[in-house]
């Protein structure tokens, strides 16, 4: 006899937009873009002369 140790999980609450929420959205946002700004432009520093049309 197998015993089914299955549980229901509980739907997630709905999404709601505060002041907090958004100011920090807005400045993960920033901080992945900078990054993002960051490593590219340290993988492009070692062909400085090369240039796409």
């Amino acid at each position: 006899m197998a015993k089914d140790n299955v549980i229901d999980l509980k739907k997630p609450e709905r999404f709601f937009d505060d002041p907090i929420n958004d100011i920090l959205r807005h400045g993960a946002r920033k901080l992945f873009a900078e990054a993002l700004e960051a490593k590219i432009k340290g993988f492009l520093s070692p062909y400085p002369d090369l240039q796409d049309e």
